[in-house]
């Protein structure tokens, strides 16, 4: 064994050394690295996350689209292309209507105002993926293929008013939705004000809301049920089976009927509410009342709102119309073209043989031959491709129907999301006024969405069809061309034509058909800027008739306000906040009656059009089938046409009186309606009117009652204080001025935090009107600059843009106006509020010094407590109210004590002279207060409402 020093291992020993020896230790535990663990734990993270970010992008591919795969798989499997045809399905039945793709009657849809669409599938597909019922409107499932597809302009015509006729029904049906949400919500938000101020509980709220909630619920299904089988019970009518246009009479005034019964049901619901609250609330007949002001008042910006959104989508129908009218027209130029196009060849063929083979009279027989053989290979033709096109329309019409279900069904999924999410964080407004425009600027948003997305999809679907057809129309043409040189042969073998002749007589057709395609296109662009005036020309009339529609209902309104007013204005029971009350309220349901009235006639307009639109495609049949009997060869032909004609001529002379019939109906109903929704109105108004007298009555009655009683105890007091005469006059005399100074003091008081409340009220005010109008104006022009760049950019003339002109000025004149009125209505709330804060204060301090004065002259007068009691009692005597008594009297004992002792410590140590003094007659100041009783406030105010009530409840109001 060696040795060896220390010195190596870091050790200095002297005179020593170092033995190396290897030693194993053996242990049943691992020694962990506490480096190595961290690094390896944080190179796990990074490692994870890296992988993550490699992976996440091709899953959500995928994922995305095999959601995507899905949302078509499920528009492809359930809309079937007779389902998109706007099939109904029968109530109660799982039986579809069906009917042939390629041309539509002119049906009518036996359900057209059901509030929501029945389903786009029936019993018969259940077992695949569908749509559930409700998610599409009918009004999005039908367009321009639909049109493009009939044969007629006049059916074609048909179903575009058809189409028409379901917007409308989407439109009110969508605006009754939207006011029953915002007359919820508001609701809502009032008593929500309500909670955070301790005025009701939280648990009654939420309670209260959502029994309202049901409630309207159940209303609407109630209104449905009795809808549908009023409806269920017309179409079983045996009376109405064979007469359609008559069965859709009925069913526009059931749907008048229908509308003020669901506007007078919706109004006594707002009663409801109203009792509902006062019965379980807790909160004052004043509260109440005020609270439902309030909705009123919210209610009638939201009318406003509405009829300013509704003449906006009457307007967008209209120029739907007008644009969807040129496109047809435009097909029945191109269609009459098309045949002038074969009536042509045919034509400069025979021309061109009758100048070549005029001078060979034996061929005459052969020329006819020649003519004959080709007009039958260009019917042929022309009937091949007509076959080819029409298998092609219904393969394209699939899948453009197709295209529009899901584009319309992806938009409809993101706007039921934002719309859900805006009322999701509706708790979290603070102002009414806001959330109202955040959710009808929203809903608006939605509809202007839809009308964008099915101009686009109208003008795609006409451009589709009408490339289909030129195609096919080039095929044809190349294929005419060929039958065109074909006659080369038949000259040369039938006729004994050189083929040089020949060939100079197609080369002549070929040059009078390439002249005749020049002026043809000349024709077509003619045509086009004749279309484009008549566009033109049909959006003026539509912007004349809506502003007379719109002077028809102001001019209505107008009336009925003057009318109203008169009315108040003779009317001595109710003061002048309650007048304003009623003429706010008239105003609101004279707005609602505008727009429900507008959206009636509108709708009949519609129905009156469809009807007479049946009678004209009746009409061009038999015209139709008249051309036809013309270029037959029946040996029956004359009797036949002589037949015809006369059924001509009865159908013109049944359809100009059906007409007239027509139009005088929709001026009767449109009258009938007007009358029934005005007399609905009056007697609204007329019930509101008598509850405010009832209340008022009421509420002076008790405030008399109470004035009468103080005023009596008091005189009472004073006279048995002056008449005994060993009580200190010093010391009465002092308590008398001192109570009423404290009563002038007060009103003093409360002048002038009147007056500095009154002027801070309208500072601010003032404040938010200036920046009101500055937006109002700022948008305003916004909207004009737009308006006025699409209108040129769509080739307006000076008219028309003259119009536009007239138009935007009474908008700016109407939000003027409206800002005006809504600013009033919140000076009016302002106002309202702080009298009714300021009275209150008033009562309750008026209410205390009263109370402590007639303790103070009872303590003085020495009376015992029987005598308290008797003095009381001769005060209230005569009226039947001897819990009052005694209350009155239990409050007087208990203060009498309090005042005794006061009064010795207060006027202990006093002995002024009062000398001069001379007390008023009965105590009343000399003109003091407008000859109002020092300590009492004016009838009109709500003093001891609360401490009074039992008065009411016992005379029995």
């Amino acid at each position: 064994m060696s040795l060896f020093p220390c010195s190596d291992l870091g050790y200095s020993y002297s005179d020593s050394f170092c033995l190396k020896t290897r030693v194993y230790e053996e242990q049943d535990s691992f020694t962990a690295n506490e480096n190595w663990i961290v690094g390896a734990f944080f190179l796990g993270i990074v490692a994870g996350a890296g992988l993550v970010l490699l992976l996440a992008k091709p899953f959500l591919n995928a994922w995305e689209k095999k959601k995507r795969q899905d949302e078509e798989k499920l528009l492809g499997t359930a809309v079937k292309s007779k389902v998109i045809k706007e099939e109904l399905i029968a109530p109660g039945k799982d039986k579809e209507v069906t009917s042939d793709p390629k041309e539509k009657k002119a049906g009518f849809r036996a359900s057209r105002f059901r509030r929501k669409m029945k389903g786009l599938s029936s019993g018969k597909n259940k077992g695949h993926d569908s749509i559930n019922k409700g998610d599409l409107d009918p009004a999005l499932t039908r367009g321009m293929v639909d049109v493009m597809q009939q044969t007629t302009s006049n059916n074609a015509e048909v179903e575009m008013a058809d189409q028409d006729m379901a917007a409308i029904v989407a439109m009110e049906s969508s605006m009754e939705e939207e006011k029953e949400v915002l007359m919820l919500r508001i609701l809502a938000m009032l008593m929500k004000a309500k909670v955070e101020k301790r005025e009701i509980t939280k648990n009654f709220f939420l309670n209260f809301m959502k029994k309202t909630e049901e409630g309207l619920k159940d209303l609407n299904k109630m209104i449905d049920r009795e809808k549908e089988e009023a409806e269920e019970k017309l179409r079983n009518d045996p009376k109405w089976s064979k007469e359609a246009q008559a069965l859709e009479t009925e069913m526009q005034k059931l749907q008048t009927d229908c509308n003020n019964k669901q506007a007078k049901l919706q109004r006594d619901y707002k009663d409801k509410i109203r009792l509902d609250l006062l019965r379980s609330s807790g909160m004052s007949e004043a509260e109440v009342n005020n609270l439902m002001a309030q909705l009123m008042n919210e209610m009638s910006a939201v009318e406003e709102k509405l009829g300013l959104e509704q003449a906006r989508q009457r307007r967008a129908l209209e120029q739907r119309l007008a644009r969807r009218r040129q496109a047809v027209e435009f097909k029945e130029a191109e269609d009459e073209e098309a045949q002038n196009s074969i009536e042509k060849r045919l034509e400069f063929f025979d021309d061109i043989l009758s100048s070549n083979l005029r001078d060979i009279s034996k061929l005459e027989g052969q020329r006819d031959e020649i003519k004959a053989a080709f007009a039958t290979d260009l019917s042929e033709i022309k009937k091949y491709y007509a076959k080819d096109l029409d298998s092609l329309r219904l393969e394209k019409s699939d899948a453009l129907q197709n295209h529009r279900l899901s584009s319309f069904y992806n938009l409809t999924k993101n706007q039921e999301k934002e719309k859900a999410f805006l009322i999701q964080t509706a708790d979290k407004a603070t102002r009414i006024q806001d959330f109202v425009k955040l959710y009808h600027d929203l809903v608006t948003k939605h509809h202007m969405e839809q009308e964008t997305l099915g101009s686009d999809l109208d003008q795609n679907e006409v451009q589709e069809m009408y490339k289909l057809k030129q195609a096919i129309a080039k095929e044809e043409a190349t294929a005419m061309d060929k039958a065109v040189e074909r006659q080369a042969e038949k000259l040369e073998s039938v006729a004994n034509l050189m083929a040089s002749e020949a060939d100079k007589i197609i080369r002549l057709h070929k040059a009078r058909m390439a002249d005749y395609a020049v002026r043809r296109q000349r024709e077509r662009q003619a045509v086009m800027v004749q279309l484009q005036e008549k566009l033109k020309q049909r959006l003026v009339a539509a912007d004349e008739a809506e502003a007379r529609d719109q002077k028809e209902q102001e001019v209505l309104k107008q009336e009925q306000m003057a009318t109203m007013a008169r009315v108040l204005s003779t009317n001595m029971e109710l003061d002048d906040d309650a007048k304003k009350r009623v003429l706010r309220e008239h105003e609101q349901n004279m707005q609602a009656l505008s727009n429900q009235l507008l959206r009636s006639k509108l709708r009949q307009q519609k129905s009156l059009e469809i009807k007479l639109n049946q009678r004209k495609a009746r009409l061009a049949e038999l015209k139709m089938q008249q051309k036809a009997l013309k270029e037959s060869q029946q040996s029956e032909k004359k009797d036949l046409e002589i037949k015809l004609e006369a059924e001509i001529v009865k159908e013109e002379e049944a359809f100009e009186k059906a007409r007239q019939e027509a139009v005088a109906e929709l001026r009767r109903q449109l009258a009938k309606e007007t009358e029934v929704a005005l007399k609905l109105q009056d007697d609204e108004i007329g019930l509101l009117i008598g509850r405010l007298q009832v209340g008022q009555a009421r509420r002076k009655a008790i405030l008399e009652k109470q004035d009468v009683t103080l005023k009596e105890l008091q005189d009472q007091l004073e006279q048995r204080i002056s008449s005994d005469k060993s009580l200190p006059n010093t010391m009465t005399s002092q308590i008398i001025q001192e109570h009423y100074n404290h009563v002038s003091h007060l009103n003093q008081q409360m002048q002038k935090r009147r007056e500095v409340q009154q002027k801070a009220i309208m500072e601010k005010l003032q404040f938010k009107r200036n920046e009101l109008e500055e937006q109002i104006e700022t948008q305003l022009e916004r909207d004009a600059q737009e308006e006025y760049t699409d209108r040129q950019k769509k080739g307006a003339g000076y008219a028309s843009l003259a119009l536009m002109q007239t138009f935007l000025e009474q908008k700016h004149a109407k939000a003027m106006l409206d800002l005006e009125s809504d600013m009033l209505a919140e000076l009016e709330k302002a106002k309202s509020d702080l009298n009714m804060q300021l009275e209150q204060d008033l009562s309750q301090e008026l209410e205390s010094k009263s109370q402590d004065f007639l303790q103070q002259l009872a303590a003085v007068s020495k009376l015992s407590r029987d005598e308290l009691t008797e003095a009381v009692s001769s005060a209230t005597s005569g009226r039947p109210d001897s819990r009052a008594a005694k209350k009155l009297a239990r409050d007087l004992r208990d203060g009498v004590g309090r005042a005794r002792s006061s009064l010795s410590m207060d006027y202990a140590d006093r002995d002024q002279d009062f000398g001069d003094y001379e007390r008023p007659y009965s105590g009343r100041t000399t003109g003091e207060f407008n000859n109002q009783r020092p300590g009492s406030v004016k009838k009109s105010s709500a003093r001891h409402s609360r401490q009074f009530e039992h008065y009411a409840q016992d005379d029995g109001f």
